[in-house]
């Protein structure tokens, strides 16, 4: 982006603002140096999918915003697009450039390397004469959702970002090295603490997405693959009242259709949804969202 920024720049007129929405924000910031009506963003938000087909009226809203402006930026420059993201539903969040690239490297480039590296370790082994990806299942699924995303977006971000993103990666490194250890001496006692203190994590980034984790009930529910299942089941829960606090649909084949995963709050209210949907003809499996 930084050469595109140069020319917006340049084309410009003196009383226009102009931001990106670039995964990355040191190089793009670097290029604006010199100009009072830059200010850099980069919305954290989307998914997987590409296509205007999964295009999302909602998208923005409750997502983090982040701002990075200059230290020559203009004031009021900035009090525009903070406005901006605002009416978007989003929430600004004001960052220096080098700090953003070094958090998103940890908390979304990472993620997409390993969910590269895992799913191609699991793609290229035959263990016995079996494919590991064809008898795959919850934990594998889950963790490289994000594999495969579009090379010609994620090609660049892991190049922009390199330096932050290979410290990420040695840091992690690290971690492996030391469950390695763990097994290799037999070190139960490690191992239990590292998995509490993931579940404590995990349970904190969960908090601050949804309040109260305790309260957070997940129904899996088995759906075919046939158009408007989705819709169905989400107008039903909401003509009872009951709120999806969040969802994912999983594909696993034509055949075998998919699991449809709600998250919703409250014992009651969870057990309603599942009540409700099994009364559809839905095979619904209800847990709470976190392990007590």
């Amino acid at each position: 982006l930084t050469a595109q920024v140069r020319a917006v720049l340049e084309a410009s007129a003196d009383d226009c603002v102009v931001s990106d929405v670039g995964s990355t924000k040191t190089a793009v910031c670097a290029a604006a140096e010199g100009s009072d009506r830059f200010i850099g963003g980069h919305p954290v938000c989307g998914s997987e999918a590409r296509g205007p087909e999964h295009a999302s009226t909602g998208l923005f809203e409750g997502a983090t915003w982040f701002l990075s402006p200059l230290a020559q930026s203009d004031p009021a420059g900035y009090r525009l697009v903070h406005g901006f993201v605002s009416g978007l539903g989003a929430t600004p969040v004001a960052v220096d450039p080098r700090a953003h690239d070094r958090l998103v490297a940890l908390t979304s480039h990472l993620p997409h390397v390993l969910a590269n590296v895992v799913v191609n370790q699991a793609g290229a082994t035959r263990i016995d004469g079996h494919e590991p990806l064809f008898s795959a299942g919850g934990s594998l699924r889950d963790m490289t959702r994000v594999a495969g995303a579009n090379p010609r977006i994620w090609v660049d971000i892991f190049l922009d970002n390199a330096e932050a993103l290979r410290a990420a990666l040695a840091e992690h490194r690290r971690g492996v090295e030391q469950v390695e250890a763990a097994l290799e001496s037999g070190d139960a006692g490690f191992l239990a603490r590292w998995i509490g203190e993931a579940a404590g994590n995990r349970r904190g980034m969960i908090t601050e997405a949804y309040g109260d984790p305790g309260r957070l009930h997940r129904l899996r529910v088995h759906v075919p693959d046939r158009p408007g299942v989705l819709a169905g089941i989400t107008q039903a829960l909401g003509a009872e009242r009951i709120n999806i606090e969040d969802f994912e649909l999983q594909h696993h084949s034509p055949e075998r259709g998919g699991t449809l995963t709600v998250l919703v709050a409250g014992g009651q209210e969870a057990e309603r949804a599942a009540a409700l949907l099994e009364a559809q003809g839905y095979g619904v499996v209800l847990a709470p969202a976190l392990d007590r």
